[in-house]
């Protein structure tokens, strides 16, 4: 289904700019501005309907995930590194001392880190701030493997939290609503639990649980 509907849109967003760059010097000044924006605008369109398409299969696909143990700090390392590089955002991380591992899926699990973070990434300004801590948590005589982001952006109007994990729900002007859907599946398909930190009064606070890995080593 998804591909059937992604299949025009590829020729849709190429007519476009193909029309920009025919038409572009045969036009006056203010005709060839307005081909430019409208093109744009066309362009922006079909990415996010793209974008979109792409959020609802990855929502509606059943799992077959292929789980392994993973050093969570290590992982999250891994990710923070690709961000740090591109943005001016200060990143801030914590973490506990010794092996935080669970039994997971790499690629869901990484899905997780990137949906967060660029939402926190998108909340911020370009002297942001975005923070994450690990550390093992003990709950009903179960460890859990603790993750919490925060950033300092404006934060979560109180009217939104009980529905922000809820598909199509989205505080941004753009966007598809799906990313904080997909990541609240993720983590209950392994066995972990998300929520808003509520006593944050600076930004958002996203903390997520997941159970530990009763393997001693990687």
């Amino acid at each position: 289904m998804a591909h059937e509907i992604k299949n025009p849109l590829t020729p849709i967003q190429l007519s476009a700019e193909r029309l920009q760059h025919r038409l572009a010097d045969k036009l006056e000044l203010a005709d060839a501005d307005i081909l430019q924006r409208s093109t744009r605008t066309i362009v922006q369109q079909v990415e996010a309907m793209k974008e979109m398409v792409d959020d609802f299969s990855e929502y509606a696909k059943p799992s077959k995930k292929q789980t392994v143990d993973i050093d969570l700090s290590s992982l999250v390392q891994e990710v923070l590194a690709l961000y740090a590089l591109k943005s001016g955002v200060k990143f801030k991380a914590d973490y506990e001392a010794g092996l935080l591992i669970i039994n997971g899926d790499p690629v869901s699990i990484r899905q997780v880190l990137h949906n967060l973070i660029k939402n926190a990434l998108e909340a911020v300004d370009a002297h942001g701030l975005i923070e994450i801590t690990l550390h093992k948590v003990q709950k009903n005589n179960t460890d859990f493997i603790e993750i919490a982001l925060y950033d300092n952006g404006p934060g979560i109007k109180d009217e939104q939290i009980e529905k922000i994990f809820e598909p199509y729900v989205t505080t941004k002007a753009k966007g598809t609503g799906l990313g904080l859907a997909i990541v609240k599946k993720i983590i209950e398909e392994h066995g972990g639990a998300i929520w808003i930190d509520t006593n944050r009064k600076v930004g958002a606070g996203f903390i997520i649980q997941l159970p530990a890995s009763n393997s001693k080593q990687l």
